[in-house]
């Protein structure tokens, strides 16, 4: 006799069941978790429960993230050769109301239906003699002193105790383990509507995203094949109204844009819903509820472990039922403290997905914004990336630049889309509008912060983004002080009131900041005008110095612009006056010295390579350089009363982006 037929026999004797440990649910969190604790199975009695009966359907939209396919290549070794599938892709279709089309690709993407997915994790697991339930309720978990000992199940009618000394809950969102064992008041639940549709045409192969704003939701079609034939999971979920799930699910059907990829499709059956028990996390980064307790693990669904911005669910499924089951295997790790090591290792894994920069901008941000501002970002946006695809040669077939997004590209977005908001203020009033000038310039300098250090990243990597960041901030913080304290270094100044929260009751914290900004954006739009053409060295001393210098006058160039606006905004004020519009030429000098020595401090600790000019590296640093520059020229000209410093700002914008588009094509193409 099997044991799984032991298990169900033993149920059927009505013999009392004993388990070290009980595995509630058999998706991919239970069974990962089952199949990466048989790596030692010697010493541990283990149930897994079912409550439906394989093969069984979960309602799902059955896409296979770029982080879920590799997941399920390590934990189950023998299913490597089901995923990637034939329906795997690596484009990815977002439309916003406008439209405003963006394609996204060069990761993939995969769909299995769950009814095969979940058969194939369950045949992988139960096939290794691990004692199995199908078809088994769990009707509640069973508490001693606060501490779980096993769970109460039903089967066939008749209702049986088992004991363990630890009960693993991954019965999905609405996990009967997590209910008996904490609160579920908090817990943040919506849900969507599934069904699916055959006979797409062949060219159908994109994952669309149609996003519902209003409703803070998406329409989402995801193709796979199936027997020769071209399917699709098609489905809607909002977080604002569940009861509008269907109704919106069928306008959406109706609708041009879905249309055009599902053709002449048919339906089959009817829309399904499901729930969805989205992340909460703090402020802090910590889970609402923790992963653990007295006696018992939650993965998965169960755990809340589901993206609480796309919905995607599977791969943390996984991760977290691998994740469990090694904690478990680590004979290091003394069981005291099996549950806090989890739900480390488990936030380790899942805070930079939930926490994304980029999934914020890209979702979540366009839900929130007031209309007129959510057109402005998104029509921003649209038209930079449009501009970067043209630049790169590479257009889609909707039209579109085949651009991948990115969280450095958002954030430089919202960046240039708040400043084009002030404008607008401007414009309309004839004044800037909202709030006060430090408020204004805390914001613009957070969000260009956040841009420098995350394209400093994908650039030259995380050591020279972290060195030039420390760098920067350290020695205009240091400069700023002995200048404020002698007035020997930029002439004598003094901070304005507008400018609070100062280091050592001197320098305003957003002045380094700022600095950094300022200093980066230098240094990347210089790397790409003084780029080496193919064939020709890039590493020299003389190209070395050459951008130094390049980056020096830009960085000072800037200044000439700003310096004197910010005397006008009342951030600083030089009590002695200076012969270029208020502010004293040893100011320009002692940028441009500083901005020199730091710039060439960053060529040693610089990497070797350069980013390529037409690449979207290199054109995002020149395009945060001339947008901010133009800001400060048009401020200078309409507002500050500076005409001849806007003109020089305005040339030297227009002269970075002459020369820069007057590259020679074969160094736009320089790898």
């Amino acid at each position: 006799m099997s044991r799984p037929e032991a298990a169900a026999a033993a149920m059927a004797h009505e013999d009392a069941l004993d388990y070290d440990v009980v595995v509630v649910g058999g998706g991919p969190a239970g069974c990962a978790f089952v199949r990466t604790l048989l790596r030692d199975p010697s010493h541990r009695r283990l149930l897994l429960i079912e409550r439906a009966t394989f093969p069984r359907d979960k309602v799902c939209g059955d896409a296979l993230t770029y982080e879920a396919i590799p997941a399920i290549q390590q934990v189950f070794p023998e299913l490597c050769a089901m995923t990637p599938s034939a329906s795997t892709t690596t484009r990815q279709l977002l439309v916003y109301p406008g439209p405003r089309e963006f394609t996204r690709h060069g990761t993939p993407l995969d769909v299995i239906p769950r009814l095969e997915l979940d058969g194939a994790l369950w045949d992988a697991v139960a096939s290794r003699g691990v004692d199995t339930l199908q078809g088994a309720r769990v009707e509640d978990v069973l508490l001693d002193g606060g501490r779980v000992r096993g769970v109460r199940l039903s089967q066939d009618g008749r209702e049986r105790i088992v004991t363990c000394r630890l009960l693993v809950g991954a019965d999905g969102s609405r996990s009967v383990v997590r209910r008996a064992t904490g609160p579920v008041a908090d817990d943040y639940v919506i849900h969507a509507v599934r069904q699916y549709a055959r006979g797409l045409p062949d060219t159908a192969r994109d994952h669309v995203f149609l996003f519902d704003l209003e409703h803070r939701g998406y329409f989402w079609i995801f193709p796979f094949l199936r027997d020769g034939e071209r399917w699709a999971n098609v489905g809607y979920g909002n977080a604002t109204d569940s009861r509008l799930l269907k109704e919106r699910f069928r306008e959406y059907c109706r609708s041009p844009e879905a249309a055009r990829h599902l053709a002449a499709a048919r339906f089959e059956g009817r829309p399904v819903g499901f729930p969805l028990n989205l992340a909460r996390l703090t402020w802090t980064g910590r889970p609402r509820r923790a992963f653990w307790g007295p006696g018992y693990f939650l993965l998965g669904d169960a755990a809340a472990l589901i993206h609480p911005l796309s919905g995607e669910g599977i791969s943390f499924a996984i991760e977290s039922g691998r994740l469990a089951a090694e904690v478990l295997l680590d004979s290091r790790i003394p069981e005291r403290a099996h549950g806090r090591v989890y739900q480390q290792r488990v936030l380790e894994r899942v805070r930079p997905a939930f926490l994304s920069i980029g999934a914020y901008c890209a979702i979540r941000l366009p839900m929130v914004l007031p209309a007129p501002l959510r057109r402005a970002y998104l029509g921003l946006a649209w038209h930079a990336h449009r501009w970067l695809g043209t630049v790169e040669g590479a257009v889609g077939p909707v039209g579109i630049a085949r651009l991948r997004p990115r969280a450095e590209h958002w954030l430089l977005g919202l960046l240039l889309a708040a400043l084009l908001l002030f404008w607008g203020g401007v414009a309309l009033t004839g004044r800037p509008l909202g709030s006060p000038y430090g408020v204004r310039a805390v914001l613009f300098v957070a969000l260009g912060a956040g841009f420098c250090l995350l394209h400093a990243r994908r650039w030259q990597g995380s050591r020279f983004a972290w060195m030039f960041a420390a760098l920067t901030l350290t020695c205009s913080a240091l400069a700023e002080t002995v200048g404020v304290l002698t007035g020997r270094l930029f002439g004598a100044y003094a901070y304005g009131a507008a400018l609070q929260g100062r280091l050592g009751g001197l320098v305003p914290i957003v002045i380094p900041l700022a600095w950094y900004v300022v200093s980066y954006v230098s240094y990347a739009a210089a790397a790409v005008l003084v780029a080496p053409l193919p064939g020709r060295r890039a590493a020299t001393p003389a190209r070395a110095l050459s951008r130094a210098l390049t980056a020096a006058l830009l960085f000072v160039g800037y200044d000439v612009v700003a310096d004197p606006n910010h005397l006008h905004r009342g951030g600083w004020s030089y009590p002695g006056g200076g012969v270029y519009l208020g502010v004293p030429l040893q100011n320009f000098a002692a940028w441009f010295v500083l901005g020199l020595a730091s710039f060439l401090v960053v060529e040693r600790i610089r990497r070797a390579g350069e980013p390529r000019p037409g690449s979207g590296a290199a054109t995002l640093g020149v395009l945060a350089y001339v947008g901010l520059l133009v800001h400060e020229s048009l401020y200078a000209g309409w507002i500050a009363g500076h005409p001849e410093a806007s003109v020089v700002g305005l040339v030297a914008a227009a002269t970075v982006v002459l020369v820069w588009r007057g590259r020679p094509m074969a160094a736009l193409r320089s790898p």
